[in-house]
């Protein structure tokens, strides 16, 4: 046996660099796999309630609706009809721009893990 076999070789400069950029990068596909199934949850929360609501707004809308015009006279019942058409219709865009200002202003999916690769690349980078 020759003395070389028997004692370890302590890591270069270059396996050191290598092993923390390998738990650098585990420590990130850590927290990014918590994020996405975070977000996943989320996302199905989200759509239950969101098909459910509207659901029952749905059948909420369709009873009022027939109420209505069954109530109105029948001289009246197409003015009744549209009249019931455009506050549907002016409520349904309300609801869409709200909606599509949420999407465009919310958060951004992964939030913690862009923080986290920004704070790494400034502690590497000079």
């Amino acid at each position: 046996m020759s003395q070389d076999e028997t004692t370890p070789h302590s890591p270069g400069p270059f396996q050191r660099l290598t092993a923390s950029f390998i738990a650098l990068l585990q420590a990130h596909l850590g927290l990014l796999s918590i994020e996405v199934e975070e977000e996943r949850e989320r996302l199905v929360r989200l759509l239950t309630l969101s098909v459910i609501g509207a659901g029952a707004v749905l059948l909420s809308l369709l009873t009022l609706t027939l109420a209505v015009i069954l109530l109105v006279d029948d001289a009246h019942r197409l003015i009744a009809v549209i009249v019931l058409l455009s506050t549907f219709l002016i409520i349904a865009v309300v609801c869409l721009s709200l909606a599509w200002r949420g999407i465009r202003h919310g958060s951004p999916p992964f939030e913690a893990t862009l923080e986290e690769l920004r704070r790494d690349r400034e502690r590497l980078l000079p």
